[in-house]
């Protein structure tokens, strides 16, 4: 039977089952016997560019002879599959060169929309009773992966997977990879952080520095044969206090909070960081990925999750944030302390080189709630603190009474005076934040006096500022308060009202 079985005969095999090949395959030999089991030497797909070689694989040995497959209906039973290596070489567009070998050409230039809260459906599965037709051990398998983003490869301890092909009543035959642990407490670099996690890890992308440990879990893994690139596969990333250079997407998230943060050298991923993946429909899919940002009180930290979805093909990004406030903010600073204990949600989108950060409408909302926490708290003390009789009868003498600004001139503060103009422009966006509120607070008397309060808060604590020390030395401020950041937060909250107010207007007028 060795014209059967031939190095030219497994190589136009190969070639014919991997579908997407755009390399070549080499094989050094094959034999069997009727009775002596099936051995394949040296395996390789090369790559049609001038790259390293992707896989490589030193022996695949079978247990059975022909005449025993034969009589098993054409059961292969176990093969071995010895001393493979996989090699992925990344390139400056993140285009490796096993994906340049096998695979459909990447869609760099063509990203899928997908909605905010859109995932992409589960794959179908055939059902039913299975015949198992062949079972594959891998031993001693190595991993290598490089790229222009760092000069230090890195390489895998040894890998053990199996693997099984299952044929269903109808004729379908899926592959099904038994749960294993791949990597247990891996050391961490820039090459295996950037080229490979951050489709489940997303803010590992573009890092240059990473440090640490990972741990990768394969619950399940499933496709259909011939149909390898719509795999299915669950399993778990875990990160053990891992540390990070911050890429593209920290910097933005930084640079769109409130309170001019510093971008910090490193970011700290939570300690044994458990983020769970599915793979589905060409997009890499991840919840309850945690990592801080640094504050500048020692010791205090923002933590920020994130869930969402990355594209394998375009490394297009449809992510969620969720940034928790803490309580333990300083409270010399009005907006930090107006905003603790408060969740912003920011949505990210683009690519996992370019991310787009969206904050406003989490902003706004963040700053009604802010505003509401007040008006229950105004009216907590009205109803527990009893009325002062003697200050309301020394406040009906007109003699006791201070003179107001409407009727002393002098006391006029030309800075404070708006435009008819201005205030009915400002009147129209505080009515909008007002719109966000629950109905018992907004139909509150008080309602629109707390966040006139709290919507100038800001700008109050500035000028008062000013006044004293205008009082104390009678030196000009160079500063305007335009230009301070509490202002443009508070503009960026109230324009953003403003904007979707609009938007529902022209939505209802069409």
């Amino acid at each position: 039977p060795q014209w059967l079985v031939s190095a030219s005969g497994v190589r136009q095999l190969i070639v014919r089952s991997v579908p997407n090949l755009r390399g070549d395959v080499f094989v050094g030999a094959a034999s069997i016997g009727w009775y002596t089991p099936l051995k394949i030497r040296d395996i390789e797909f090369r790559s049609a560019r001038s790259e390293p070689t992707p896989i490589r694989i030193g022996s695949i040995e079978g247990t059975q002879g022909l005449l025993e497959i034969i009589r098993n209906g054409g059961r292969l039973g176990l093969l071995t599959v010895n001393d493979t290596e996989l090699h992925l070489a990344y390139d400056e567009n993140h285009i490796s060169n096993f994906q340049a070998t096998i695979g459909t050409e990447p869609q760099t230039n063509q990203l899928r929309n997908l909605s905010k809260n859109s995932t992409p459906p589960p794959p179908q599965h055939p059902t039913g009773p299975t015949n198992e037709r062949v079972r594959i051990a891998v031993k001693d398998a190595r991993v290598r992966i490089d790229g222009p983003w760092t000069s230090t490869p890195w390489e895998s301890e040894s890998i053990e997977v199996e693997a099984v092909l299952n044929q269903y009543t109808d004729g379908t035959k899926e592959w099904a990879l038994t749960p294993v642990t791949l990597l247990n407490h891996a050391q961490l670099n820039p090459s295996v952080a950037a080229g490979a996690l951050a489709y489940a890890a997303p803010i590992l992308a573009n890092t240059t520095r990473a440090s640490g440990e990972f741990s990768l879990v394969i619950d399940e893994a499933r496709w259909i044969a011939g149909e390898e690139k719509m795999a299915a596969i669950d399993g778990n990333l875990t990160l053990h206090a891992v540390d990070i250079g911050p890429g593209p997407m920290v910097a933005k998230i930084i640079a769109a909070l409130p309170g001019q943060l510093p971008v910090p050298p490193t970011v700290r991923i939570a300690e044994s960081s458990k983020v769970h993946f599915r793979k589905s429909d060409r997009h890499v899919l991840h919840e309850g990925l945690a990592f801080g940002i640094p504050l500048k009180t020692s010791g205090d930290r923002l933590d920020i999750t994130s869930e969402g979805s990355v594209g394998i093909d375009d490394r297009s990004i449809n992510l969620t944030l969720s940034l928790p406030i803490p309580d333990s903010l300083p409270t010399d600073r009005p907006l930090f302390a107006a905003l603790a204990g408060k969740t912003i949600m920011a949505s990210v989108e683009g690519t996992l080189d370019d991310p787009k950060l969206q904050l406003d409408a989490s902003l706004k909302q963040t700053a009604a709630d802010v505003a509401a926490d007040f008006i229950r708290e105004l009216r907590n003390k009205k109803n527990q603190t009893p009325p002062n009789k003697s200050s309301e009868k020394s406040s009906d003498d007109p003699e006791q009474r201070p003179a107001s600004s409407a009727s002393n001139p002098s006391m006029k503060n030309p800075r404070r005076q708006q435009a008819p103009e201005e205030k009915i422009g400002n009147a129209k966006k505080l009515d909008q934040l007002k719109g966000l509120l629950p109905p018992d607070i907004s139909d509150d008397p008080t309602t629109d006096a707390v966040i006139d309060a709290v919507g100038g808060l800001l700008d109050e604590v500035a000028k008062r500022r000013a006044e004293r020390g205008q009082m104390k030395s009678k030196e000009a401020t160079d500063t305007p308060d335009q230009n301070r950041p509490a202002r443009r937060f508070l503009k960026k909250l109230l324009d953003a009202g403003n904007n979707e107010a609009s938007d529902d207007a022209a939505e209802k007028s069409q």
